[in-house]
């Protein structure tokens, strides 16, 4: 699980991510408005620590680092950050962003 703070852009979205996987040439982009990338590529899956249920579900047996997620959003722990974008929303506000 790894955040990363993506550069500011002047687009509505921009492409910030991409993946090209083996020699098949599947790519896979990501566009957004966030500031963040979150990266989580299964590190913990199969941990002994962790109940065996976990790591089993719809007819798959999962691996660790059997798969990435690449999840646009906010930096973490920004309410704590006045440097950081805000992730408060108070009321009446909208929360709206593209991805």
């Amino acid at each position: 699980d790894v955040n990363y703070c993506l550069p500011a852009s002047s687009e509505a979205t921009a492409n910030m991510a991409a993946l090209l996987v083996g020699p098949n040439g599947v790519t896979m982009e990501v566009w957004t408005d966030q500031p963040g990338l979150q990266v989580y590529t299964g590190n913990i899956i199969g941990n002994p620590e962790h109940p065996k249920t976990w790591w089993h579900g719809k007819g798959a047996e999962w691996q660790r680092f059997g798969a990435i997620s690449l999840e646009p959003q906010l930096w973490p722990d920004g309410v704590h950050h006045p440097s950081f974008p805000s992730p408060i929303l108070r009321p009446g506000e909208k929360y709206h962003h593209h991805s």
